[in-house]
């Protein structure tokens, strides 16, 4: 946990030191488990909310980059470098790659240089990461047929979506969503019968466009919004009326169809390069 080797602790004040550096990133270290933890206090602005949204993405693999970050790094610069690494682990989830070893060695290389001293800013953390974050051409191919089975990350993005295309400031940071309020929708639904939607999709297709991010819309809960096995002639006006822009434009579509989503989540797309910025 700290760049001070064993050897070198061999007076007094080196093991008071020593046992210092130890306190001060145990401390830290625990903070980046609670995004209500006390060591946030100090650092202000969206801070919590950016913190929540990395634990919220369930990836270990930054916590070494992150520990070296907020011991070393100046305030500015560790607010850049969670705001940053919130769009480099959506695009690495999307793309692929960020969970496995080569996105934890990058990690860990990248933590041993802010510890050196070699590192000193969020753009030369990304300028050493290079390798690991997609592309902004990769992310949106990719996104454009990207499959999200995980309905918390699922809702996760597509509220993210919402708020850029309402042009919300910082709308990767998605405040706590109140799941008893809000649902995820599969507008061609997780039980689809042949007799509704056989003629657009065939018994494997059903399953294949089931959780792409095209089929998927927030629905706000209520009457109005049991509409989950319902034919898409019966959605349509649910969808239409809903207050989430994103859903509301689905209502426009006159059918449901391999087309319609794959045309929705093109457009989906290009927003989520916006949401998600390299930075």
């Amino acid at each position: 946990m700290t760049a001070r080797s064993k050897e070198s602790v061999t007076t007094e004040k080196n093991v008071v030191d020593f046992i210092s550096e130890l306190q001060s990133a145990a401390g830290i270290y625990s903070a980046l488990l609670s995004a209500n933890h006390e060591y946030w206090d100090g650092l202000g602005g969206t801070i919590r909310e950016n913190v929540e949204t990395l634990l919220r993405l369930e990836l270990e693999q930054n916590r070494p980059l992150l520990l070296a970050a907020l011991q070393h790094l100046a305030t500015k610069e560790k607010k850049r470098l969670l705001r940053s690494l919130v769009s480099w682990s959506v695009r690495g989830l999307v793309v692929g790659g960020i969970g496995g070893g080569t996105a934890e060695k990058a990690y860990c290389g990248a933590a041993v240089k802010i510890r050196s001293g070699d590192i000193r800013t969020a753009a030369d953390v990304r300028d050493q990461l290079k390798s690991i974050i997609p592309s902004d051409a990769d992310f949106q191919e990719m996104f454009a047929v990207a499959r999200i089975p995980k309905a918390g990350l699922a809702r996760y993005i597509l509220t993210a979506l919402e708020r850029a295309e309402r042009n919300e400031p910082e709308p990767e940071f998605v405040p706590n969503a109140n799941e008893d309020e809000v649902n995820l929708e599969h507008i061609l639904p997780k039980r689809a019968s042949k007799a509704d939607w056989g003629k657009a999709f065939s018994s494997e297709e059903r399953k294949d466009y089931l959780h792409r991010v095209g089929n998927l819309a927030l629905l706000q809960k209520g009457p109005n919004g049991l509409i989950g096995n319902k034919p898409f002639s019966e959605k349509r006006s649910v969808l239409s009326k809903s207050k989430y822009q994103l859903t509301s434009e689905v209502g426009k579509e006159t059918d449901w169809t391999k087309d319609a989503i794959a045309k929705r989540q093109a457009r989906l797309a290009k927003v989520a390069v916006q949401t998600w910025p390299i930075g």
